[in-house]
């Protein structure tokens, strides 16, 4: 839908990403009312785990501009393809840090509604890694009905990642993205999603009729502990699961972290440790 640029503030003296949108994309309001809805949902969550937004506007021949912080790492999916699974501490640490940002959008009256490994980017640090959450194009205020943007009963995200009630077009809380961060959790662990689906449609079946996949199915070494928490993040109705990202991950975080597991990990030359340098 857009092109991303790298570009320089000059007012302020600093490095910048510049989305640009495609005006062939913004022809209806509603395109134009959900570009403006992902900078206000971004500029108005306070977590270091969500970019940050500076700026936003139109452009000389009907395109829009978004100029956010830019981000030097990779995305969770491209580094599952590039590295495979994370090591237990790796994806404890990525799951408290994304679990704290979630929360904070939630408490802003924001659910994502596209969670998803390519919108988690891992940053290189001193201490390991920083995760940022992107791409609230899909984002909604919940106590307000969408309107026009998103028609009653319209299914919008992404299937592999998808909760019961999304891929049924049922209304939303924040227990969906608890439910797609759960499953990207699951990618993490394991180094492949839960749903073994060759197609939309049967991504969505699987979904919604097939039980959760169970960790120590994959991963042997992984506590019951481990598998009651997935369980517990992946039920079908929303009401059966965690109120909050934050509660989940404190239920098996330090549970998690403590497994050993002979994953190769994410800082590795290959994935943010060549980025490190």
């Amino acid at each position: 839908m857009g092109v991303v640029f790298e570009g320089r503030d000059e007012r302020l003296h600093r490095e910048v990403a510049v989305k640009v949108i495609n005006p062939t994309y913004l022809t209806h309001t509603s395109s134009r009312a959900r570009f403006e809805r992902e900078a206000r949902a971004l500029s108005g969550i306070d977590d270091p785990g969500v970019v940050s937004i500076f700026d936003y506007g139109d452009i000389d021949g009907g395109s829009l501009f978004l100029v956010m912080e830019l981000l030097r790492g990779r995305d969770l999916d491209r580094l599952i393809l590039s590295c495979g699974r994370g090591t237990p501490a790796e994806v404890a640490d990525f799951l408290r840090q994304a679990a704290s940002a979630m929360d904070a959008a939630h408490a802003a009256g924001i659910i994502h509604r596209d969670i998803k490994p390519d919108n988690f980017y891992l940053l290189p640090s001193q201490d390991g890694f920083r995760v940022k959450i992107l791409d609230f194009g899909l984002a909604r205020r919940v106590e307000v009905s969408d309107g026009e943007i998103t028609n009653p009963g319209k299914v919008v995200g992404t299937p592999k990642y998808m909760s019961p009630e999304q891929a049924t077009g049922q209304e939303l809380d924040g227990r969906t993205d608890i439910y797609s961060f759960a499953a990207v959790a699951y990618c993490a662990l394991v180094g492949r999603a839960a749903v073994p689906a060759s197609s939309h449609a049967s991504a969505l079946v699987h979904i919604v009729r097939r039980p959760p996949p169970v960790i120590s199915d994959r991963l042997p070494e992984m506590p019951r502990a481990v598998d009651r928490a997935f369980k517990w993040a992946l039920a079908k109705k929303a009401k059966d699961r965690p109120a909050t990202a934050g509660e989940w991950v404190a239920a098996f975080v330090e549970t998690l972290e403590k497994v050993d597991s002979d994953a190769r990990g994410w800082l590795t030359p290959k994935g943010l440790g060549a980025l490190a340098r």
